[in-house]
């Protein structure tokens, strides 16, 4: 997709709201910053410091599922301090005249402003790479194993957060899908909606082991 489009993917999954109007004020000044960010690197540049993030070993996760119960104590000992301890995160003091300041740490689930179920932080492997490169802020020292851990409990089922609508087509072509992607798609014969590796379960995208569902590059 173009800028407009995967910006209004922020805005309608990771912040929970509505697309903006392409021609809009507020969608243009974001395109100019984020133009105004790109200043001096060539189109299609390769690495650049900054780019990406650190992957969890992808060998341990296919191997293991995560640990709910060792998320929950990684949380409580290193995440609630600023996310809550119910993760409702916490807000910036209001201003003078009492207008909301928006958010010091962003809530990670409730009913508050969190990310819906079709922002890139509710998927176990994009989560546990985010909080294995940045968390906690300041100081990123968890093991692979921790920030596995703690984001499928960030994300766990008994964890209210907003539903995203129509997700089953988010990877229309199942040979593109990341394998932590937990609800089916449209990949059988008739466009029926099935999950696309036999025999897997909806738990098994969302807390793995991930070892049948990360599919190496195809043979040619």
């Amino acid at each position: 997709g173009d800028l407009t489009g995967r910006i209004n993917g922020c805005m309608e999954r990771s912040m929970n709201g509505y697309p903006l109007p392409a021609e809009s004020k507020e969608m243009k000044a974001m395109q100019t910053y984020i133009h105004w960010l790109s200043m001096g690197i060539p189109v299609g540049a390769g690495k650049i410091e900054g780019r990406s993030l650190a992957k969890v070993d992808r060998t341990y996760v296919k191997k293991n599922r995560a640990d709910l119960k060792n998320g929950e104590k990684v949380y409580a000992e290193n995440c609630a301090s600023c996310h809550g301890v119910n993760g409702e995160g916490m807000r910036n003091a209001p201003t003078a005249d009492g207008t909301p300041a928006g958010w010091m740490y962003p809530p990670l689930w409730g009913s508050d402003d969190t990310y819906n179920t079709g922002a890139g932080m509710y998927r176990t492997l994009k989560a546990a790479d985010f909080i294995k490169m940045n968390m906690p802020k300041g100081n990123p020292n968890l093991s692979d194993k921790d920030a596995y851990d703690v984001a499928a409990f960030m994300n766990m089922d008994g964890h209210y957060r907003p539903l995203k609508m129509n997700r089953y087509k988010d990877f229309p072509d199942k040979k593109v899908r990341v394998p932590d992607h937990d609800v089916k798609g449209p990949y059988g014969p008739n466009g029926e909606l099935v999950w696309p590796d036999e025999g897997a379960t909806r738990e098994d995208y969302k807390y793995g082991p991930y070892g049948k569902l990360i599919h190496g590059p195809k043979k040619k």
